[in-house]
């Protein structure tokens, strides 16, 4: 599986290369085509041609580069939060008809960290 996997990759990470190569070999099959009916020197007598078919060639690259991803694709976002651990009180709780309600003060909380916003509404304190 991971051999696929990396010929696959390889595969990908060549295939700029390769259709860079076809053009270039498309181009040296068909040079004399082009010269006679693509080149745009081709109503120049063959004697004054300075070009031989390479404008078209250039013309072919520029496309081929250009018809590659115009904007890269943007980054994955990881979004990292940290909140204040949630501690709890270890003092033993009353309970029954003589425990008191359990407020917590500003004594008994830690301020949050500057930057960050307190998710829940206040709780009134007794």
């Amino acid at each position: 599986m991971q051999r696929m996997l990396a010929y696959g990759l390889i595969a990908v990470m060549a295939l700029p290369f390769v259709l860079t190569a076809t053009i270039i070999v498309r181009f040296h099959l068909e040079r004399d085509r082009i010269i006679r009916e693509v080149c745009v020197q081709r109503a120049v007598p063959e004697a004054k041609r300075t070009c031989h078919g390479q404008c078209h060639l250039k013309k072919q690259l520029d496309e081929e580069q250009d018809a590659g991803p115009t904007e890269a694709p943007s980054p994955l976002r990881v979004e990292l939060r940290v909140e204040p651990a949630i501690t709890h009180d270890t003092r033993p709780m009353a309970v029954g008809p003589t425990a008191s309600l359990r407020c917590y003060g500003p004594a008994l909380s830690a301020p949050l960290p500057e930057g960050f916003l307190s998710l829940a509404d206040p709780v009134p304190w007794c």
